[in-house]
């Protein structure tokens, strides 16, 4: 009697054919192998939970998926044993800190920033801050980079394909100056709520 061959899961083989390059989306965000592992298994639990008949593009859910999940353990510090989970702006350096916490929580922001100014244009860097880190509406930040709303749509939605697209795919922008520029206006506003030194940053 013939042995029965094994049936795959479901969506198995769209998965499959874009692992090697969630793989490496991941590992540019989160910056280790170990974690970028991790977080395209997480991908894989998502993709196994949604409807598969409503995804247009399996490759483009995934490599998006992948990208926002990266990006979340960059915030949320998941993977530093030393630092508890939680938002960008609960790991803004505060006054109050010590030494060796203002050191952690520096260290998490700027590993995130680093990501955001050297895969995207300041326009979209600006854009997609004040929408993942802050929440303002679209409304708000097309108004303050002195746009559109459905522009500024448009610019928080390419900012999120540059992430999830595979290594060397986007030019690497920016200088250390202005990723440094970035960086003290995105904690400056934080600490504050005043936006306006990181809208200037947009150019």
């Amino acid at each position: 009697m013939p042995l029965a061959t094994p049936v795959r899961p479901d969506g198995l083989a769209d998965f499959l054919e874009v692992r090697e390059r969630l793989l490496a989306i991941a590992h540019r965000i989160a910056g280790r192998h170990v974690d970028a592992e991790d977080i395209v298994q997480e991908a894989w639990l998502r993709w196994q939970r949604v409807d598969r008949s409503l995804v247009n593009s399996p490759p483009a859910f995934l490599s998006l998926t992948t990208s926002r999940l990266a990006i979340s353990a960059i915030r949320s510090a998941r993977y530093r044993s030393s630092v508890a989970p939680g938002d960008w702006l609960e790991n803004v350096p505060a006054r109050g800190d010590g030494p060796a916490r203002l050191a952690e929580r520096a260290d998490d922001v700027r590993a995130a920033i680093e990501v955001v100014a050297t895969v995207l244009t300041p326009c979209e860097q600006v854009t997609y801050l004040l929408r993942e880190a802050f929440g303002l509406p679209y409304r708000q930040i097309g108004a303050a980079l002195g746009r559109t709303e459905p522009h500024a749509r448009q610019l928080a939605y390419r900012a999120r394909l540059r992430l999830a697209a595979p290594r060397g795919s986007t030019p690497s922008t920016g200088t250390p100056a202005h990723r440094a520029r970035l960086l003290s206006a995105f904690v400056a506003a934080a600490r504050t709520g005043d936006t306006a030194a990181l809208v200037a940053l947009a150019g």
